[in-house]
């Protein structure tokens, strides 16, 4: 899967352990999960660059693309806090380090 890079951001995030109640399974590129930003889900897609499987538990860095990146233009900024959602369950929370694209950027 190939990122749009106009409708992306970077994010350093943690994935919550399974004893915890998240994932049990790795989560790889390609990974699908809703963001939960602002109050709102947000459908997104996935690239990782530090390792093949992101397991349960660790702290990553990621290439988040968004499918509708039109719902967050000006309103998503570097520091923001998300969580990452696999239906009402969270298994992840993150923080936006850099946007990637015009796609989310403020225009005004």
């Amino acid at each position: 899967m190939s990122m749009d890079l106009h409708s992306s951001f970077e994010a350093t995030v943690v994935f919550v352990p399974p004893e915890e109640g998240g994932r049990s399974a790795p989560a790889r590129t390609g990974y699908r999960a809703l963001l939960r930003y602002g109050g709102i889900y947000h459908d997104s897609f996935w690239e990782f660059d530090d390792a093949l499987l992101i397991e349960p538990g660790a702290i990553t860095r990621a290439r988040i693309g968004l499918l509708h990146p039109e719902l967050l233009v000006g309103r998503i900024a570097p520091g923001d806090q998300f969580e990452v959602c696999e239906g009402v369950r969270v298994v992840g929370r993150g923080t936006v380090s850099r946007l990637l694209g015009p796609a989310i950027e403020d225009r005004r």
